[in-house]
């Protein structure tokens, strides 16, 4: 849970000045955070909404497509990873800025979640 609101942190220190927060304040937004965007459930963190083409991930639900497709809205996701690169902070080795989404359609993405489980 914890890690979730350092990469909100993390990701918002591009556009804010500095913020202190103790353990107790930090894990309190957490938790509003989690519940609000994610109904405090690990299954909504990398999801596929009804009547959407693309995966959304993370707690700020950042669009990620698959190799080759494009959209309306302005994918997201590779830039998250973009700046993480830029910042070292050690991801996956089969995941990068470059990275397209490993699914092809919300059915091979079900099946893939549902395999993990």
């Amino acid at each position: 849970m914890r890690s979730v609101f350092l990469f909100s942190l993390l990701f918002s220190s591009l556009f804010a000045t500095s913020l202190h927060l103790s353990d107790k304040q930090a894990d309190f937004i957490a938790q509003k955070v989690w519940q609000n965007e994610g109904a405090g459930l690990d299954k909504y963190l990398v999801h596929w909404n009804e009547g959407e083409d693309f995966a959304s991930v993370g707690i700020g639900h950042f669009i990620w497509f698959s190799k080759g497709h494009t959209e309306r809205f302005r994918e997201v996701f590779p830039m998250v990873l973009a700046f993480m690169e830029a910042k070292n902070v050690s991801m996956p080795a089969w995941l990068n800025s470059k990275t397209p989404l490993p699914w092809n359609s919300k059915e091979e993405f079900y099946a893939a979640k549902r395999a993990q489980s």
